[in-house]
Parts: structure tokens; C-alpha cells; sequence
């Protein structure tokens, strides 16, 4: 082991430090302060290493780590990133396209679009039954704070119904456009379907043949009355 010339005391001003050998020869252990910036202190040949990977850290700025351009192995594989690229590209014009619009007061959004017939757009709807429902508590709140009866309150006028729904034109029912699609054809062919048996047929069939034929009617009562004997 190295053993300390300078007893104990430290090196030079100059950040010099003296040590011996085994063999009694002096052993130069000047420190160098990194010229990278950090302020650390090495030896000669420990600075030129520390400098290389100093630089890199601090100085260097690293590039993003592109994990699909190390993914890409061919041609094939080229060709499928510049399509996404493409891809990405045109989705953010189109957006941009639809706050432009927006901003300028044209609906882009499908759903402040009317629906049905038109007449109303469903955010629209949503609106007005929330004002109406908040209309209504207010009012409740003013009854009980007077101290009036709840039952003298006026009827709360029902809600539309919600535009963005299809009503089925043979039951009237409300459906949304994947269900109304499946619905509707179903629904005219049951409504639609004859009726083979109703209630009371089989009844009036009878009472009518026996009106039509009474000696079978006869037949028959003179059966019942043998029946009725053996029992």
C-alpha cells in the first residue's frame, strides 16, 4: 500500500498530494479539476475517462428513443410508419379543421346536429329539461319555505321526448339507431301477421253448425242424456 509522505496534513496548495511506493519512489498525485464543468477533482488518467462521461451527461443533450424506427427491420416495415405518419398527420388537420369551424360558429360535432325531424338538437333538449327541473325545485323550495302544501304545486310539464331516439312507426316505441334498425322490420311483421285463432272461435263455430243441422244437435243431446244414465 501507498503510504503518506506528508504526514497526515494533506498535499500542496496546488491540490498536490505526495505518496510513496513500495520501492521508496515518489508518486505524483496531482488532481485536475474537471474541465466539463461538474467541479470534481482526478487524477491525470482517471479525468481524460471522467471528462468523456461527464460531457455526455451533463452537456450533450440526448435524443429521444424512437421505439418504432427500432422496431423497423425492411421495406415493408418503412413503408407502414411513413402510412401512420400519414395518418397522424391528416387526424390532427382535421381537427384543426374542427375548431377552426367551431370557432367560427359552424356545428361540427354530430351530436349538436338535428336529429329527427329536425326540429330541435339534442343538447338543446338536455338544456331545457335541466332548466325545467331546476325550475321545479325552486318552486318546491319556496312552497315549503311559505309553508304551503306540496299537492298545490302545478304539474310539472313532461319532458320531450329525446330527439336523438327513432320511434318505431308501428308500436310507437323509441329506439336508438342500431336498435331501431333491428326492431322496426320485426315489429310491422308481427303487427301484420293474420291472427289464425282468436278467442271464442272454435265456439261460435259450433253453435252455428248446430243451428245449421239440428239433427246432429239432437244426436248429440240424446248422447249426453245416455251418458248421464250410466253414471
Amino acid at each position: 500500500p501507498l503510504a503518506a509522505l506528508d504526514s497526515g496534513r494533506g498535499g500542496s496548495a496546488g491540490g498536490a498530494l505526495a505518496f510513496a511506493a513500495p520501492d521508496g519512489s515518489a508518486v505524483d498525485t496531482t488532481l485536475y479539476e474537471c474541465g466539463v464543468g461538474c467541479g470534481r477533482k482526478f487524477n491525470e488518467k482517471a479525468l481524460a475517462k471522467h471528462e468523456k462521461v461527464c460531457r455526455k451527461v451533463f452537456v450533450e443533450k440526448r435524443r429521444a428513443f424512437d421505439t418504432q424506427q427500432q422496431r423497423i427491420t425492411g421495406e415493408e416495415h418503412a413503408k407502414a410508419l411513413a402510412k401512420t405518419k400519414q395518418e397522424e398527420a391528416a387526424r390532427k388537420r382535421e381537427e384543426a379543421r374542427g375548431r377552426r369551424a367551431k370557432a367560427r360558429g359552424v356545428r361540427a360535432n354530430p351530436e349538436d346536429q338535428p336529429v329527427g325531424n329536425g326540429k330541435a338538437s339534442k343538447w338543446k333538449a338536455q338544456s331545457d329539461q335541466l332548466r325545467e327541473a331546476m325550475k321545479q325545485q325552486r318552486l318546491i323550495a319556496r312552497y315549503e319555505k311559505e309553508g304551503k302544501s306540496l299537492a298545490d304545486l302545478p304539474q310539472m310539464a313532461p319532458s320531450a321526448p329525446d330527439p336523438s331516439l327513432v320511434p318505431c312507426p308501428t308500436c310507437g316505441r323509441r329506439f336508438n339507431q342500431q336498435a331501431a334498425d333491428r326492431h322496426i322490420p320485426k315489429c310491422a311483421t308481427i303487427r301484420n301477421k293474420p291472427k289464425t285463432l282468436q278467442r271464442g272461435a272454435r265456439v261460435g263455430l259450433g253453435a252455428a253448425a248446430r243451428k245449421k243441422d239440428p239433427a246432429a244437435a239432437a244426436a248429440e243431446r240424446r248422447l249426453n242424456g245416455f251418458k248421464g244414465k250410466r253414471k
